[in-house]
């Protein structure tokens, strides 16, 4: 159960990181 948890929190914290690098890509492709 807290290895699952684990490699969950791991998967979501991955996720959340690509969203910021895409919105802040996304943002500088606005701006350009």
């Amino acid at each position: 159960m807290s290895n699952s948890s684990w490699g969950f929190n791991y998967a979501w914290k991955k996720v959340c990181e690509t969203g910021t690098i895409l919105s802040e890509a996304i943002n500088v492709a606005i701006m350009l």
